[in-house]
């Protein structure tokens, strides 16, 4: 068996408000790149947390140090957001977590999701579909796709035998 890694981003079509069932050019899109090791650990270090437990308890302290890390990771993770505006320009991260209503932010906790089962887990549980060294998963409406706008391999895609 080989192993196959590649470095480029990859972009997430998230479940969120029935975002998959829009047309391509209305679909809000995260461009991303998935968890490395190093970065995983860091986050865990950095945030004293075990990302691969389940982080418990409804107390104000718990809920706060959830939101932190959710904070953390994605802003460490995603790119770019496409067809997310802010005054009519293009939204960043930080941006999104400033103006977002609470009653939106299952768009954030699904991408985070996301992110971690790209990271801890199969990439099937990560919501996107197969392509060479992009990642896959069962039952999603659109595949996962390059930055670049195609669900190929990217050329910083390594192989090594194992």
């Amino acid at each position: 068996m080989a192993l196959k890694l590649s470095l480029s981003q990859r972009t997430y079509v998230p479940e969120w408000e029935a975002n998959r069932e829009k047309c391509a050019t209305e679909q809000i899109r995260v461009i991303y790149a998935p968890l490395t090791v190093e970065e995983f650990f860091a986050v865990q270090q950095e945030l004293q947390v075990n990302l691969m437990s389940p982080q418990e308890g409804e107390t104000i302290e718990a809920l706060t140090k959830r939101f932190a890390v959710m904070r953390y990771v994605v802003a460490l993770k995603v790119k770019a957001w496409e067809n997310v505006e802010l005054d009519g320009e293009p939204v960043t991260t930080e941006q999104l977590f400033a103006v977002l209503h609470p009653t939106q932010m299952g768009l954030l906790a699904e991408v985070y999701g996301m992110l971690l089962s790209v990271a801890t887990g199969s990439e099937e549980q990560a919501g996107n579909l197969s392509a060479p060294s992009v990642p896959a998963s069962e039952g999603s409406a659109s595949p996962a796709v390059s930055a670049g706008g195609t669900a190929s391999t990217s050329s910083a895609t390594a192989t090594a035998a194992t």
